[in-house]
C-alpha cells in the first residue's frame, strides 16, 4: 500500500551505492547514506494519483507547518510515514518546530536534500553538472551554451538497474578544486589537471553495450593521463587522488582502495585525511552491487556481504578521528547490518530530540528501517513510536501483511486491541487517537467514547477526537449532531485539506438543500501556494469545485425527480456530466419528459452529433424519439447511467460495463450516507431506478438489437 512507504527510494528496495565523489560533502544531512543512490528500473517507476481536495497519502506542502502543531489535523491511516511521524511528535507533547520541517525537506514520502532520480540524470541544473561545465568552460575559453546540453551522470547496476555514479557533490568539489589550483598554480599546471578530472568524469557513464541488462556489465576504465614533465609535487598528489576515483566510478573497488590505501600511508597528500574513509566506501560500494549468480541483489543474504559491511564499519570507526562524516556512515551501515536493534535505537531519540542537520538523516534511516517490518511486525514493535505507526496504519496493514491477509476481522481486532490495550494501560492521548481510528464507531466502549467527549480543545488529538465521535454519530444516526459539529468546528480556521474533510461530512449530514449545495464547493488543496488560505471564499472563484462524494451523492441518492427539482443548484462545472448520467437513465427507464429537460445541457459542446439531437428533439412519436435515442448512444460512447453493481466488484472497484467507468468506494464513506434533507421515501425511489439499471443488459446486448 502506498501508505506505508517510507523516506526514500530505499523503502521500495530498490536503492544501491551512491558514488565517490571528488571530495565528499561533509554535510551529515548526506553523508550517512553518500554510499546509496536511487535506482530506474526499466519497466518503469511505481506512479500514484491523489484527490486533490483530501489527499490520502500526504500533507500538502503548505500545510505542513500547520500539520505539525496543529491541534485540529486529522491523521489518515494512508499517511506515508513521515506525516505520521510528525503527528506521532505533536501527539506526545514535542512537536516539530518550523525550523526542524526545513531541515527535514519533507518532498512526498522522503525526507532530506534528494539525489536527482535516474529520470533527471541528463539535467545539468539537478546534477550539479551546469556548475562543473560553467567553470570549465570558463578556463577553457568556450563561450558555448549549455541550454540543453545533456550530462549523463548513470551506470548499470545490473538487473535491469541503473543508479546515479557522479554525484552532484563531486561535480560541485571538482569546480571548487578547478578554481582553486588555476589561481594557485597558473593555467598551465590547471589545464593538466583538468585532463585528468576530465577522465575521472568520462567514468561516470560509460558507452556500454546494453545498459539496465540482467547481469550487470564491466564498466570500461579512463584512466588520467600521466603526468607531464617536469610536473609539480601538489598535482603529482592530486592525480594519485583522481586515478583512485577514476577506478571507483569504473566499479574497480578493490583497486580503487588499494590506492586510497596507499595515500592514507602518505604523510604529505592533502587527500591523506579522507583515505581511510574512502577505502572504507569501496569496500560498501561493494557490497552494495553484490549479486548472486543470475544477477539479481544479493543485499543483506551472505556471509560475504556482512563481512564486507563489518570490516567497513571498524574503518569507519577509526577514520571518524580525522573526518566527522565518517561516523555517520557508520549509521547507515548499522542499518544493514543490525536493522532491529538499529531501529529501535532511533525511534527513541527522534520521539523527543530537536530535529537538527545534524540528526535528520537518522530520521530518514528510521523511516527506512520501517519498512522492514510492515505488518505484523509493526504490531510486535516493542518501541512506542512504531507500534503507534503500525497501528495508525492499520487500514494497509492488512492488505500489505502475508500473516494479517487471511482473517481480516481478525486482523482489525489485533490492531484494535493493540490500540486500546496500549490507550487502558497509559491513559496517553496518542493511544486515544489511535483507538479512535481503528474502531469501527460501533465498537467504541463507553469509557472510550466518554475520553473523547473529554478531549479539550487546546489538546494535540483534539481534532481526532470530534472526528471520531462524528464518525460514532453518523452510525447511530444521528445527523443532527453530525451536522451541528462539523458547522461548528468550519467556523475555526482549518487547514485546506482538513476544511474538505469536514466539508464532506456538513455536506452527508445536510438538513437541507442549500447546507447540501453549499458543503458541495471545495477548494483544491495547492501544493505551490506559498500560504494555505483558511477559507474557499479567499481563492479565486474559478478554484472552486466539488469532490467526488458530490458525484457520488447524486448517482446514489438521487432520483431523476431529485435530479430535476436541484437542477438549478447544481455548478455549472458538473452539470455535463449530470446531464450525461441523467439523459440516459431517463432514457433508458423510458422516461423521454426529464430527457427532454436535459437535451440542451447534453447538446452543449457535441457539434459533430448536435444533428442527432436535433433529431431526437424533432421527433414527433415516442417510437422517433426512441430511435433517435439510440442514434445517440450508439454515437455518444461516454454516455453512461453511472450505475455500478456490487456483484462486479473487482480491485479496481465497481461497474456496470456500460462504459468504462469504474468507481471505487470512497474511505470515509461519506458518500453513502442518505443526505437527511431528502424525504426518506426519495431513498426507494431511486434504488427501485437502480435496481432496473442493473437488469438492463450491457451496452452492446443492448444497442445491437
Amino acid at each position: 500500500m502506498l501508505g506505508n512507504k517510507g523516506s526514500n527510494e530505499l523503502a521500495s528496495g530498490k536503492t544501491i551505492g551512491r558514488a565517490l565523489g571528488w571530495v565528499l560533502n561533509a554535510s551529515v544531512l548526506t553523508a550517512a547514506f553518500t554510499c546509496c543512490a536511487s535506482a530506474s528500473w526499466a519497466s518503469g517507476a511505481d506512479g500514484y494519483s491523489e484527490n486533490i481536495y483530501v489527499p490520502a497519502n500526504h500533507v500538502p506542502a503548505q500545510e505542513l507547518q500547520a500539520y505539525a502543531r496543529d491541534n485540529l489535523r486529522i491523521v489518515a491511516p494512508g499517511y506515508w510515514r513521515i506525516y505520521q511521524f510528525i503527528a506521532y511528535r505533536a501527539m506526545t507533547g514535542h512537536p516539530l518546530s518550523k525550523e526542524e520541517i526545513d531541515v527535514l525537506h519533507v518532498d512526498g514520502w522522503k525526507v532530506g536534500q534528494q539525489n536527482p532520480g535516474v529520470d533527471e540524470s541528463y539535467n545539468v541544473e539537478k546534477t550539479g553538472a551546469k556548475e562543473w561545465l560553467q567553470v570549465r568552460n570558463a578556463f577553457t575559453g568556450d563561450p558555448s551554451d549549455l541550454t540543453g546540453v545533456r550530462f549523463d551522470v548513470t551506470t548499470d547496476a545490473g538487473h535491469y538497474a541503473m543508479f546515479i555514479n557522479c554525484n552532484r557533490d563531486a561535480l560541485l568539489r571538482a569546480a571548487k578544486t578547478l578554481g582553486q589550483r588555476n589561481a594557485q598554480y597558473g593555467k598551465q599546471w590547471a589545464a593538466a589537471w583538468l585532463a585528468g578530472q576530465d577522465a575521472v568524469f568520462a567514468n561516470c557513464s560509460p558507452q556500454l553495450p546494453q545498459k539496465t541488462s540482467n547481469s550487470a556489465q564491466i564498466r570500461p576504465l579512463i584512466m588520467p593521463p600521466p603526468l607531464p614533465p617536469k610536473a609539480p609535487e601538489w598535482l603529482a598528489k592530486d592525480l594519485a587522488y583522481q586515478n583512485a576515483s577514476a577506478l571507483f566510478y569504473a566499479g574497480r573497488y578493490d583497486d580503487s582502495r588499494a590506492r586510497f590505501l596507499d595515500i592514507a600511508k602518505d604523510g604529505s597528500s592533502p587527500w591523506q585525511s579522507l583515505s581511510n574513509y574512502l577505502a572504507a566506501r569501496c569496500l560498501i560500494r561493494k557490497a552494495s552491487l553484490m549479486t548472486n549468480s543470475d544477477g539479481a541483489s544479493a543485499n543483506g543474504h551472505s556471509e560475504a556481504y556482512a563481512r564486507l559491511l563489518i570490516d567497513a564499519r571498524a574503518e569507519l570507526l577509526a577514520a571518524s578521528v580525522t573526518y566527522a562524516p565518517a561516523k555517520a556512515l557508520i549509521g547507515w551501515v548499522d542499518v544493514h547490518l543490525r536493522p532491529n536493534e538499529r531501529r529501535q535505537e532511533l525511534s527513541a531519540r527522534l520521539a523527543t530530540e530537536k530535529i537538527t542537520a545534524d540528526n535528520a538523516q537518522d530520521l530518514a534511516d528510521y523511516l527506512v528501517l520501517m519498512d522492514g517490518i510492515e505488518g505484523k511486525g509493526m504490531l510486535d514493535a516493542h518501541d512506542d513510536m512504531s507500534a503507534w505507526i503500525g497501528a495508525m496504519q492499520a487500514g494497509a496493514l492488512t492488505v500489505r501483511s502475508p500473516e494479517l491477509q487471511g482473517d481480516a476481522q481478525a486482523s482489525h481486532m489485533a490492531v484494535l486491541l493493540l490500540a486500546r490495550g496500549n490507550w487502558k494501560q497509559t491513559h496517553k492521548a496518542h493511544w486515544l487517537a489511535a483507538v479512535l481510528q481503528d474502531a469501527q464507531p460501533l465498537e467504541l466502549t463507553e469509557e472510550e467514547i466518554k475520553a473523547a467527549a473529554a478531549v479539550k480543545e487546546d489538546s494535540p488529538i483534539y481534532g481526532m477526537a470530534q472526528y471520531g465521535l462524528v464518525r460514532l454519530n453518523f452510525a447511530r444516526g444521528k445527523t443532527e449532531d453530525v451536522e451541528a459539529a462539523a458547522t461548528s468546528i468550519l467556523a475555526k480556521p482549518l487547514m485546506p485539506s482538513v476544511r474538505n474533510r469536514w466539508l464532506r461530512l456538513k455536506m452527508a449530514s445536510a438538513s437541507t438543500a442549500e447546507a447540501f449545495f453549499s458543503a458541495a464547493l471545495r477548494v483544491a488543496v495547492d501544493d505551490t501556494s506559498e500560504a494555505p488560505p483558511t477559507n474557499e471564499g479567499k481563492r479565486d472563484k474559478r478554484d472552486i469545485r466539488v469532490d467526488d462524494d458530490f458525484a457520488r451523492h447524486l448517482a446514489h441518492n438521487f432520483s431523476l425527480e431529485t435530479l430535476n427539482r436541484y437542477r438549478a443548484q447544481i455548478p455549472a462545472s458538473e452539470r455535463g456530466w449530470v446531464a450525461e448520467m441523467t439523459w440516459t437513465r431517463a432514457v433508458l427507464l423510458g422516461d423521454y419528459a426529464t430527457a427532454d429537460a436535459w437535451t440542451d445541457d447534453l447538446t452543449k459542446g457535441r457539434d459533430t452529433t448536435e444533428h442527432l439531437y436535433e433529431r431526437y428533439k424533432n421527433a414527433k412519436s415516442l417510437a422517433e424519439k426512441k430511435d433517435a435515442a439510440l442514434l445517440i448512444l450508439a454515437n455518444t460512447p461516454e454516455l453512461t447511467p453511472y450505475v455500478t453493481d456490487p456483484a462486479l466488484d473487482n480491485d479496481y472497484g465497481s461497474t456496470r460495463y456500460w462504459s468504462c467507468v469504474v468507481e471505487a468506494p470512497l474511505a470515509d464513506g461519506v458518500g453513502d450516507q442518505f443526505p437527511p434533507f431528502l424525504a426518506p421515501e426519495e431513498r426507494s425511489v431511486v434504488m427501485d431506478e437502480i435496481d432496473k439499471l442493473r437488469k438492463i443488459p450491457a451496452r452492446s446486448d443492448y444497442l445491437i438489437p
